[in-house]
């Protein structure tokens, strides 16, 4: 499982053609940029794809955010911050157990995370281990290298999403 960030309404980069005689050029600031933070989850068996999880900004959300091109299984929800937060987390741990099909009952399941704080809380890490799913953290420093959804996953989404927003 990782997360990323994804802008919503702004363009990556933009190519301006200036006089060559032009000293100063100002760009706008990004500041009033907007972007969703997605998680994905893969299976290592290739079974079933999980549905993306996607956070937006803001304190509800209102339907009309929401694409009808969307299937239904994603899971959407909204922080203060756009980002993951332990609130997030365990509900985020709810839509795992549900569309992982998690149980007591089941065979263990390893889940893959980076060492960010909300994947430490206490109680994501007991609800995961009531449904047989074992959380294992790479070490902080090698994520980069060892996190199979930053490396396989989302580096080619992003480029392909920055060449179209």
């Amino acid at each position: 499982m990782d997360e990323s960030r994804a802008r919503v309404s702004y363009p990556t980069g933009e190519k301006v053609i200036i006089l060559t005689e032009v000293k100063d050029l100002y760009i706008v600031s990004l500041e009033n940029r907007k972007s969703v933070t997605i998680i994905e989850t893969i299976r290592g068996d290739r079974k079933k794809i999980l549905p993306p999880y996607i956070i937006a900004l803001g304190k509800k959300i209102i339907d009309n955010w929401i694409a009808n091109e969307l299937v239904g299984d994603e899971g959407i929800d909204c922080s203060p911050t756009g980002y993951i937060n332990n609130d997030i987390i365990m509900r985020y741990a709810d839509y795992l157990i549900k569309h992982s099909h998690a149980r007591l009952e089941k065979p263990w399941k390893l889940l893959l995370l980076d060492g960010y704080e909300s994947y430490r809380h206490d109680l994501f890490t007991y609800k995961l281990a009531q449904n047989h799913i074992k959380a294992f953290w790479f070490p902080s420093y090698l994520t980069h290298i060892l996190q199979p959804l930053d490396v396989g996953i989302f580096r080619p989404w992003k480029h392909f999403y920055n060449l179209c927003v």
